[in-house]
């Protein structure tokens, strides 16, 4: 069934030139030729990965505090996601939220792109745009709306120009 999904999510950002990036399955990743994979702390190993996907395919790395961010230079990654920033009821056991302040120290020591995510929503993505974030992942704010593409158009225009919604 999640390959079959994936299958289906792969046509659609094929058609809308959207990258399609799986989360932890790098072996759905291959098979529906997805843009890349995205692999937590205790997913398939990174560098397993970067040698069966190759150089083009794009790897990222959730991160949770300084030292994973660190280490994920170490690693053959094209970015990391740092989170949560707030406390989230997406995952049921989710790290501690890090906060504006470590998620500010973060983004200034380092240099891979860097989503934010965990507990970002339309009432306070101004904050971590605030923190230096220039790239944030969401789902409740997106899949719990009324309206999800109003929802996204309104993020997206408040990531762009600093402001809550």
């Amino acid at each position: 069934m999640f390959h079959d999904l994936a299958r289906q999510f792969r046509q659609l950002t094929e058609k809308h030139r959207i990258p399609f990036i799986v989360n932890d399955r790098v072996d759905i990743c291959m098979s529906v030729d997805a843009d890349g994979v995205h692999l937590g702390q205790n997913d398939f190993p990174v560098m397993a990965a970067r040698k069966m996907l190759g150089k083009k395919k794009i790897i990222g790395l959730s991160t949770h505090n300084m030292q994973q961010a660190l280490e994920a230079h170490k690693e053959p990654v094209d970015y990391i996601g740092l989170g949560p920033v707030f406390a989230t009821s997406s995952k049921k056991k989710a790290d501690p939220a890090v906060g504006l302040n470590k998620l500010r120290t973060i983004l200034q020591q380092t240099n891979l792109p860097c989503f934010a995510i965990g507990g970002i929503s339309p009432g306070n993505i101004g904050e971590i745009v605030s923190a230096g974030a220039k790239r944030i992942a969401m789902i409740t704010a997106v899949t719990h709306a009324k309206d999800p593409a109003m929802v996204t158009k309104q993020l997206r225009n408040a990531l762009k120009h600093g402001h809550n919604t």
